[in-house]
């Protein structure tokens, strides 16, 4: 019985070792690059070189790596999505108007000119989990600001590796979740991630202008708020599986009944236009047709807003620790509506030139008066 227990102790002791070994491996995540899965060759090909370079071998293809090796293990599987969203994307670069090609003329500008789909490439390049973790890139920016989205990354990594740390303690563990485990990722590369997610949601929602005008239409007459919960990790967990589960079998064609809006925000953030039902005083029957939407998707939304003067918007409101470098949690709170406060382009330019033209104007009274006192 006592060489038994030897036995057991140095089998415990080797597992011990074995373990604080692997923790200390440097695992390199730049190392590994996979081809893109087809649907998401559109958008390869539209990329200018240096966004593929970076999405492909730069930091935030290691950003990328190390978010998917990080959530992978308790995501859903949600291929038709992935297919779907390949499409999508592949089909908005395409489309010279809303992504041209840098040019001479463009000077030193010429890379930056065209759609950012550099997070998109670099999630579809880095294997399991990536892509899911680019989705929820796209709902945080979406709902929340900048410094909201990195906060709540930030959060959402110091807990996923507490999670991941226990498991490798309690010795249930493969070993990517012990490189998992180790991950760093500093807030400029979330800002970073989260900036490039937020600049392809602009060129998405003018190349479906239509289909997302009427899809927020929708989500402020449902006026339903997301689901909260005391803690950011598990409340931001429930929506995002919620969302990636109840959407990948939407474009798969199997109907689904939502009673919030977790999945309203995904398909907003996604650009996938399912045909809707909405059950309310009146049932009100929505025709999107998107191709990409299998027949059989309707999507109804069988809860409306119990009163007339209640909020129009999609809410989610969460206490954020990590909004502020010290001192106690934000309660904070993001919205969607189809009211943006974002001003287009074209009119932030004419804005700009009229400033220029007032400064001359008045800087022309000054001249004027000054040779008038010579």
């Amino acid at each position: 019985m006592a060489s038994i227990g030897k036995i057991a102790l140095s089998f415990a002791s080797g597992m011990q070792e074995t373990t604080l070994a692997l923790a200390n491996i440097n695992f390199d995540f730049s190392m590994i690059k996979l081809a893109a899965p087809d649907e998401f060759g559109g958008l390869g090909a539209s990329l200018s070189k240096k966004r593929k370079r970076e999405a492909e071998d730069g930091l935030i293809h290691v950003t990328a790596r190390k978010l998917g090796a990080l959530f992978a293990d308790d995501l859903p599987s949600t291929r038709n999505l992935a297919n779907a969203y390949g499409l999508r994307v592949s089909e908005i670069a395409e489309n010279p108007k809303l992504n041209p090609r840098g040019s001479d003329a463009d000077g030193p500008l010429a890379s930056h000119v065209g759609a950012d789909g550099t997070s998109i490439w670099a999630a579809a390049t880095s294997g399991k989990g990536a892509l899911a973790v680019h989705l929820l890139a796209c709902m945080l920016a979406r709902i929340w600001s900048a410094p909201e989205a990195t906060s709540i990354w930030d959060e959402l990594i110091t807990a996923r590796r507490e999670i991941l740390q226990k498991r490798v303690q309690e010795q249930e563990f493969h070993i990517t979740t012990v490189a998992a485990a180790h991950i760093e990722i500093s807030r400029d590369k979330l800002a970073e991630w989260d900036a490039s997610a937020r600049s392809w949601l602009r060129t998405a929602d003018t190349a479906k202008r239509r289909q997302q005008t009427q899809l927020m239409l929708i989500v402020e007459n449902v006026g339903l708020p997301i689901t909260s919960a005391a803690k950011v990790y598990d409340n931001v967990m429930e929506v995002w599986t919620k969302a990636l589960t109840a959407v990948d079998k939407l474009v798969s064609g199997m109907a689904q009944n939502i009673q919030s809006s977790e999945v309203l925000l995904g398909l907003s953030a996604w650009h996938l236009y399912p045909d809707m039902c909405v059950l309310g005083k009146e049932t009100t029957h929505v025709q999107q047709g998107d191709n990409l939407v299998k027949q059989g998707g309707l999507m109804t939304i069988g809860v409306r807003r119990a009163h007339s003067n209640a909020s129009t918007e999609v809410s989610w409101s969460m206490s954020l620790a990590h909004l502020r470098y010290y001192g106690k949690p934000v309660l904070s709170e993001g919205s969607i509506s189809s009211k943006s406060t974002r001003i287009p382009f074209d009119r932030l330019v004419l804005v700009a030139i009229g400033s220029s033209i007032d400064r001359f104007r008045r800087c022309s009274k000054i001249f004027g008066f000054v040779m008038e006192m010579s």
